[in-house]
């Protein structure tokens, strides 16, 4: 699998105060088939750990509440 992204900056118009227009090219030789499971596969990954760090804090949280309402054995 090989994908090239081209990115350029072009000046829009000739004046110094010019908006920067971002060019973005790619030059894609798998075939549509292979590019979809490559972009499937970024999106899941970028998911996992989206969840995997709402996991890790919901855990948290849940370990300070359980250890704030916990009182000491008199």
């Amino acid at each position: 699998m090989w994908t090239a992204i081209y990115i350029s900056k072009c000046k829009k118009g000739g004046h110094a105060i010019g908006k920067n227009k971002l060019n973005i090219r790619f030059h894609n030789l798998n075939t549509d088939e292979e590019t979809l499971k490559h972009i499937a596969k970024i999106f899941i990954d970028a998911s996992r750990v989206k969840f995997e760090n709402i996991l890790q804090e919901t855990a948290l949280k849940a370990d300070s509440a359980i250890s704030m309402n916990e009182s000491p054995a008199s």
